[in-house]
């Protein structure tokens, strides 16, 4: 599991998408579908859209992005799921919380890997998102299959205290210091060479303190 701190880096997981999506393909076209695929699914959460902070929502929007991953047009055990429902009289209900975990269980088995994406878990329903960390922790430890878990969030207490208790990868904005400061001073370099830069009149001595300034305030964004 990957955690970001990435309320202080707020283009990551977009960044990490989009990077990802070269590698295990895309799922738009039907020629991509197989046993061999390795889905990527993801969802943004926002506290001030109310179902985008629900875990049931969330599972329902990783569910449906899994099977349209699917080698055939619908999964069995969907169609199965469907028939279930039908019996007990409610064929067209949204699934709930546990349906959902589920059949995301089941779907996870089907494919050698796959990757989840979850941006501002911090968002999510503080109340509820106990339920949605043991569900993705849950994927992690019982399927069959590799499952990669990549969540970017501030450090929010229960967070953290829930993801200690699985093998993770942190990653905090300080991380990125480094390539930001190469950045600004590229930038800068680039400003100063084309007089967009105080018309070019720039000394050594203010050229550090203006990368030193915003090194400073970008505070690893």
């Amino acid at each position: 599991m990957y955690h970001f701190d990435a309320r202080k880096l707020m283009k990551t997981s977009c960044q990490v998408i989009e990077t990802l999506r070269p590698t295990v393909g895309e799922n738009e076209s039907e020629s991509n579908r197989g046993p061999n695929r390795e889905p990527l699914v993801f969802f943004y959460c926002n506290r001030n859209d109310a179902p985008r902070r629900e875990p049931t929502v969330i599972l329902q929007a990783i569910l449906r992005q899994l099977c349209v991953w699917f080698p055939t047009a619908l999964p069995t055990l969907m169609v199965k799921m469907y028939d279930v429902r039908s019996s007990d009289g409610h064929p067209s209900g949204s699934l709930d919380f546990d349906e959902c975990k589920d059949l995301i269980m089941l779907l996870l088995n089907e494919y050698p890997q796959t990757t989840i994406d979850i941006d501002a878990m911090d968002e999510s329903n503080p109340e509820e998102r106990w339920r949605l960390l043991e569900a993705l922790k849950m994927f992690i430890s019982s399927s069959i299959s590799l499952v990669k878990i990549f969540i970017a969030s501030r450090d929010d207490g229960d967070l953290k205290l829930e993801l200690e208790g699985v093998p993770n990868l942190y990653i905090h904005a300080n991380n990125s210091a480094d390539d930001i400061e190469a950045f600004i001073k590229r930038e800068v370099d680039e400003c100063i060479k084309k007089r967009r830069l105080l018309r070019g009149e720039v000394d050594d001595t203010l050229k550090c303190k203006i990368v030193s300034t915003l090194t400073s305030d970008a505070h690893g964004m």
